[in-house]
């Protein structure tokens, strides 16, 4: 409940909403005489925005792989739609290596567009075809902040420096792994979804030979 306290000549009543409901305000107006003229304005409601940055890093090991990075927010009752993408793993030399950084902008409160305080969930979910595992390492991050940070090494490093670390649960026979957090209270522009593949070890045999370093060179089958 907001209120204006008592007015004698004009008064502003203001209040905030940021999340999806209630979607209807109820105005009160009571006057003291009878011959009292109310003029009453709305003016149109100012939404809060909000960019949200998918980042999806990768490794030279699941090049060309596939999966579905998807995302959606819970507020009460209201669940938003699931937003989901379709990712190829880069076969990039870069480091680290960008598979995703895809931008929406809107406001909080519209479906891909969390409110504060709601429940967000960061999913990986391996769909139909799509033929990558999300592997123990891996991770599912976030990181609200005013800062921009771009598409390049020097940003990424430090984009991953600052993020919280969700540890993921896993559902449907291990194809959907999913984090959740709850939407940072502040009204900073930018949320980062990331998505980390983290490189997979891998074993080789060596040769060892205590006597002689021309075996081990060259010697070795």
């Amino acid at each position: 409940t907001y209120t204006s306290g008592p007015t004698v000549t004009d008064g502003t009543v203001t209040f905030n909403k940021l999340t999806p409901y209630p979607t209807t305000a109820e105005v009160i107006i009571s006057a003291t005489q009878a011959d009292t003229v109310i003029e009453l304005t709305n003016n149109c409601p100012e939404g809060q925005p909000l960019t949200v940055i998918q980042v999806g890093l990768s490794n030279m090991n699941i090049a060309n792989e596939t999966i579905h990075h998807q995302y959606r927010y819970t507020e009460g009752t209201y669940t938003s739609p699931t937003q989901s993408t379709f990712i190829q793993m880069s076969d990039s030399a870069t480091n680290p290596v960008v598979s995703q950084y895809q931008t929406t902008s809107g406001l909080q409160g519209e479906p891909g567009f969390p409110s504060n305080g709601s429940t967000v969930r960061i999913i990986a979910n391996k769909l139909g075809t799509d033929t990558l595992d999300f592997a123990g390492a891996d991770r599912l991050m976030y990181v609200r902040s005013n800062i921009l940070y771009g598409n390049n090494a020097t940003d990424l490093q430090t984009l991953i420096g600052l993020a919280s670390v969700s540890p993921p649960t896993v559902i449907d026979d291990g194809d959907v792994h999913y984090a959740e957090f709850t939407m940072p209270p502040n009204t900073n522009q930018y949320l980062y979804l990331i998505w980390q593949y983290r490189a997979k070890a891998t074993s080789t045999d060596l040769c060892y030979d205590s006597s002689s370093p021309d075996d081990v060179c060259c010697g070795c089958n």
